[in-house]
């Protein structure tokens, strides 16, 4: 399979307005993509980019990190605050120690950093595998449901997307997602929507 790789899809929408704010991007080895493997996944690298100027030069390593491991590379959108991810990974910390995990305490600010974000205009990713759409113009029509349900909240619409290896991440603004779900069902259709999770930036 042909790799896929969606930094020019992704770098054009980033903001680099805030100095305390960071794009957190994971390298995931898995089972999935590695037969051989025992565990399900296992994570390679974190990257924490605060500039336009660390991405485009950490980008070359995170792809030549792919490569060597053929692991995936997720990008979340909804960015974190280095100040909320040192409080909380502190917080979680101190709880490592109380509770004697200390083998635990590296990957602290890591996990904080993947828990919690400080978006304000956050986004939220529709996963859609093309098998479970009925013909592959049901997108458009999962996408005009979408900007329909977004207009209702009375902000402008955001939508865009972004390839995965079986279908397409949308990435939208939020909007009424029980009202989503039931329009989804009575279309005879699935897909999964996500508050905080990463999509696709590269993968062998």
């Amino acid at each position: 399979m042909a790799a896929i790789d969606n930094y020019e899809l992704i770098e054009p929408r980033l903001r680099w307005d805030n100095p305390d704010m960071f794009y957190f991007i994971q390298i995931f080895k898995r089972r999935k993509d590695n037969p051989g493997m025992d565990k399900d996944m296992i994570l390679i690298d974190n990257f924490y980019i605060y500039t336009k100027e660390q991405f485009d030069r950490m980008y070359p390593l995170i792809k030549t990190t792919c490569d060597a491991h053929n692991a995936r590379a997720y990008f979340r959108f909804n960015r974190r605050s280095a100040k909320q991810a040192a409080l909380q990974s502190l917080k979680r910390l101190t709880e490592m120690i109380i509770q004697e995990n200390y083998k635990a305490a590296k990957g602290a600010y890591a996990s904080a950093a993947g828990e919690f974000h400080a978006e304000k205009d956050k986004t939220w990713i529709i996963d859609i595998d093309d098998i479970d759409l009925k013909d592959l113009s049901d997108r458009e029509k999962i996408k005009d449901i979408i900007i329909g349900l977004q207009k209702k909240t009375g902000r402008e619409p955001m939508i865009f997307e972004i390839p995965s290896r079986n279908g397409i991440h949308f990435i939208a603004r939020p909007f009424n997602s029980a009202a989503y779900g039931t329009i989804i069902k009575d279309m005879g259709l699935r897909t999964d929507l996500h508050k905080d999770n990463p999509t696709i930036l590269y993968m062998p």
